[in-house]
């Protein structure tokens, strides 16, 4: 590989992370409490309400408006039974490479990812060949 060539890779790379962390400071949270079936059904009609505005949905689908439970919700969005603790790794920003997975614990079957936190192809693959499950948080 050349200099210019390895130049420009850097080049893309930075812009890329560049353009992440600017979309990241634009990023709304919006904290809501889901006690009963009731408060689910105000969530689903708010989010159908504010999506009807185009650039709404837009952000929604993008990631740069997000839903986060409030910690005294008391629900669980896990679909499958929750692992053990010590299952579990939280990474909750940052970069997350092949040489990161490989120093996981080995008895790790979840990798619980900030919103921001990206991986590369090459950590992707080596998450599937050792059967972690990958969760967004």
């Amino acid at each position: 590989m050349t200099t210019d060539a390895v130049r420009s890779l850097i080049r893309e790379v930075l812009a890329e992370e560049l353009g992440r962390v600017a979309r990241e400071r634009s990023t709304t949270k919006e904290t809501v409490t889901i006690k009963t079936n009731a408060d689910l059904q105000a969530l689903v009609r708010h989010i159908v309400e504010i999506a009807r505005d185009k650039s709404m949905r837009d952000r929604i689908i993008a990631g740069d408006h997000v839903f986060v439970l409030d910690s005294q919700s008391g629900v669980s969005m896990a679909k499958t039974p929750a692992p053990n603790a010590s299952d579990v790794v939280q990474i909750m920003k940052g970069f997350l490479s092949e040489r990161a997975i490989e120093a996981l614990p080995a008895n790790t079957r979840v990798v619980q990812l900030g919103h921001g936190v990206r991986f590369t192809p090459l950590a992707r693959d080596r998450l599937r060949q050792r059967k972690i499950t990958v969760e967004r948080i």
